[in-house]
């Protein structure tokens, strides 16, 4: 049985700071947010999600690689920073790129985030967005992820575009390369 997740209007929190109420930042409010999770919300292994656990976001689109960590019923701000969380247990960790991650690159991501990723069904996205590749390269890269993903005892691999290229625009805009930990039922 698939747990059903609740829509995007779930209650939001808020923080009180200096005596002022705050709603914490939303992943909608970043230039890929609202796509990203339009995207989740329509993704069957994201339904699969184990059920506790925040989304930890990388942000790899500007010059400084960014962390953040967010509630995914309400994709709220989670309060504290990744680094300040003792033992993390991230249900979801998301990657998003600005242009096509090289494969030893998504390697050593893996690599440092397998120990905070949830090991019961914990799952990795990386949503690569401003691509411009051809077509006939795709299975050239699916191959090459698909083995760095068995490799690091990931399942459930799946690749493609986020969109069907269109006959007149043949090249591939977006990318989403998705995997989860086996769950240990």
């Amino acid at each position: 049985m698939v747990k059903k997740i609740p829509p995007l209007s779930a209650q939001l929190g808020f923080s009180i700071e200096g005596g002022k109420m705050i709603v914490p930042q939303s992943l909608t409010e970043l230039p890929y947010g609202q796509k990203l999770i339009t995207i989740l919300e329509k993704n069957s292994l994201f339904k699969e999600r184990p059920p506790q656990g925040l989304v930890l976001v990388i942000d790899l689109t500007n010059q400084q690689m960014t962390q953040n960590v967010y509630h995914p019923n309400n994709w709220q701000l989670f309060d504290k920073r990744p680094e300040n969380i003792i033992n993390p247990n991230y249900a979801t960790t998301i990657i998003v790129a600005s242009q096509l991650i090289p494969p030893d690159e998504i390697e050593g991501l893996i690599y440092e985030l397998k120990p905070k990723i949830n090991i019961d069904g914990g799952e990795i996205f990386i949503y690569e967005t401003g691509l411009q590749i051809d077509p006939s390269f795709l299975p050239q890269i699916k191959d090459e992820r698909q083995t760095i993903f068995s490799k690091a005892g990931l399942i459930k691999f799946k690749f493609g575009p986020t969109q069907k290229p269109r006959k007149k625009q043949p090249q591939i805009n977006e990318l989403l390369t998705q995997a989860r930990f086996k769950k240990n039922c």
